[in-house]
């Protein structure tokens, strides 16, 4: 009996009005189960791309199934592949969904696409000549954008660091029913290992999305027997009909191009640059923060938005001077040509010294000396001692305190960024994935 390894990878299946690409992977997941003879070669692969393209889908994620099939049964999958495609969007008129096949154990050419669209804007042509080039097997129902998604999901996440999501899904229409109080236990039992399940400040539960879609919540983590820990925590009071669990490049900052010149930066990428703040901050109307960043002999723009909460405040503070490394997405500053760079995470790597000129202490009482004015020296008020020839001294004031790592709180996070929790427990290397049964990720409510 021979099998054959074939990737799937699956994009733009979310509309605006409902849907979700990783319950259309459920579906097929759950119609599989007990037809075909599936494995799984890694988790279910939950990809999220390049959030600052203005024509991306609700969350911009794709999805990959790594898997071993019996090579009888590859054309009875590919067929129950297009037919739930087309039934599952045939409604949707704002998708554009794609699934494409690749078999064989490698995928080395799709890596390089994969960083790409992870952090600048690729055109569909780019996308086609790929697929053409390594015999890709594309299945659509409309022009095909989801082209580009589907094959960077097939490149994505062998190796470096990557997170874990476990999704459950509703009936449609269900109402999202989550005890407040467990998602708040869920926190302190889980902490540090799971992130985003709740906003600290206003008490709000992210847990659970606000849409249209299927998705009743989500919690993310470090590993799976965290989460599957997690989900015995967690009180639920609305009727789930299975749930998925996916590895995924969320919360790893890996959507960030590291750029040494500001010539280089281009529209709607996402970007990391270092350099030196070169104007005073200026807070707009609606409390948001612009100030310039030099580096290389050039400037950009670059806005911190009240959302942003920390990055917005401490932004305020910098200092022309001052040393930071700003990321984030490049859009156009409206009303100019000139690009600006939305902050999303702040690091201040040095911040200058704070020079301040005080007036001289009196040599007699201690008291401050005050100016006579256009007669020139000091005078002081308490016991009357003048003096023609004193000076303000200098006083320097360090302002390390605000070095640091700041990023935004939890409820205006995106999915890519990194909280801070998570800094020291980067995953590194290559990912080295193991045959499994669909129900290690898969689990269906009878």
């Amino acid at each position: 009996m021979s099998y054959d390894v074939l990737h799937v990878g699956v994009d733009s299946v979310d509309s605006w009005m409902g849907g979700c690409t990783t319950h259309f992977v459920f579906e097929v997941l759950r119609d599989v189960a007990n037809r075909l003879d599936v494995k799984l070669l890694d988790y279910p692969l939950l990809v999220r791309l390049n959030p600052n393209i203005p024509w991306r889908t609700r969350g911009n994620g794709a999805v990959c199934l790594r898997l071993k099939i019996r090579s009888n049964e590859i054309t009875t999958f590919e067929k129950l592949l297009e037919l739930k495609l087309r039934s599952y969007t045939d409604k949707s008129y704002d998708c554009d969904p794609v699934i494409a096949l690749l078999y064989g154990e490698g995928h080395e050419g799709l890596s390089n696409f994969y960083e790409k669209a992870l952090t600048r804007v690729v055109a569909l042509q780019e996308a086609l000549d790929l697929a053409k080039r390594h015999d890709v097997k594309v299945i659509k129902t409309r022009s095909g954008l989801g082209l580009i998604g589907a094959l960077a999901a097939i490149g994505s996440l062998a190796e470096g660091d990557y997170t874990y999501e476990v999704l459950a899904y509703r009936e449609e229409g269900a109402p999202r029913l989550v005890d407040h109080d467990s998602v708040w236990a869920l926190e302190f039992e889980t902490w540090p290992y799971t992130f985003n399940n709740i906003d600290p400040e206003t008490g709000r539960v992210l847990l659970t999305p606000r849409g249209p879609d299927p998705v009743l919540y989500g919690i993310r983590g470090e590993d799976p027997g965290t989460l599957m820990r997690a989900l015995r925590t967690l009180r639920v009071y609305t009727k789930t009909v299975g749930r998925l669990l996916f590895r995924s490049n969320q919360g790893t900052d890996c959507h960030y191009m590291s750029v040494r010149d500001i010539e280089e930066v281009e529209p709607y990428s996402s970007i990391s640059i270092k350099g030196r703040v070169a104007s005073k901050p200026i807070v707009m109307r609606g409390g948001h923060v612009i100030f310039k960043l030099s580096s290389g002999g050039k400037e950009i723009y670059c806005a911190a938005y009240k959302p942003s909460g920390t990055v917005r405040d401490v932004a305020e503070r910098l200092v022309v001077g001052d040393e930071v490394e700003v990321c984030g997405g490049v859009r156009r500053f409206p009303g100019l040509e000139a690009l600006s760079l939305n902050v999303e995470r702040l690091v201040v790597l040095r911040a200058e010294e704070e020079v301040e000129e005080e007036n001289p202490p009196c040599p007699r009482c201690g008291k401050r000396l005050k100016s006579m004015g256009r007669c020139g020296g000091y005078k002081c008020k308490r016991c009357g001692f003048k003096s023609v020839d004193a000076c303000k001294p200098l006083f320097r004031r360090s302002r390390s305190k605000v070095e640091g790592v700041y990023t935004p709180p939890p409820r205006s996070m995106r999915h890519l960024a990194k909280p801070l929790r998570r800094y020291g427990l980067e995953k590194k290397g290559l990912y080295e994935g193991e045959e499994m049964e669909l129900r290690r990720a898969l689990t269906l409510e009878r």
